[in-house]
């Protein structure tokens, strides 16, 4: 297999990685997010003081097999480097994700980052042993922190009929429970400014 850096302004090349990307992104997800092609060229080809973002791709048998970004913040947590890599399904159990996560290190390290952070997506009600989380700690990584991506479909009829956290999906124990008051005040407070 070959790993290399995507020409984010050829778009043969981006479009390649995007492919990979969306097609990752919508397997097993009730509710995906992933980005359309035009925010995904202007995520990499406009301008960003705050962070760099670069495209990867893994080829294997003449196609693209796998994409990773990684992104990296340049004016706050220099430390670190945001990444995520993505296998066609297809393509999985070959070692190929465990490469491509390779890469992923080593040119955060090239980078003088020494911290890598990553997403790993997963059912909400999958076991400790899902897939992609027994990838991820098998590689080293380990879980600090967690999300719910939770769904409300709209209209709501009454939203005090609705519970906040859905059914089995209590709020988080220790948070306390926060109601908006009234309305958002357009003032900018004083410091801000």
């Amino acid at each position: 297999m070959e790993i290399r850096s995507v020409d984010v302004h050829d778009d043969e090349q981006l479009r390649a990685w995007y492919d990979v990307y969306r097609a990752c992104a919508l397997d097993e997800r009730d509710y995906p997010t992933a980005w359309t092609w035009p925010e995904t060229v202007a995520a990499f080809r406009r301008p960003d003081k705050g962070n760099r973002r670069d495209a990867v791709v893994g080829e294997q048998s003449g196609g693209t097999v796998a994409a990773s970004i990684l992104v990296y913040p340049l004016l706050d947590n220099t430390h670190a480097v945001y990444a995520e890599t993505a296998v066609l399904a297809q393509w999985r159990r070959r070692g190929i994700g465990t490469a491509m996560v390779d890469d992923i290190v080593q040119r955060s390290r090239t980078a003088g980052r020494r911290t890598v952070i990553a997403e790993v997506v997963y059912p909400f009600d999958a076991a400790e042993d899902h897939p992609f989380r027994a990838f991820a700690r098998r590689l080293g990584f380990v879980e600090a922190l967690s999300d719910v991506h939770r769904i409300l479909d709209l209209p709501v009829d009454d939203p005090s009929d609705r519970p906040v956290a859905g059914p089995g999906h209590a709020p988080s124990p220790g948070l306390p429970d926060r109601h908006l008051a009234g309305p958002l005040s357009r003032r900018v407070p004083r410091g801000l400014r």
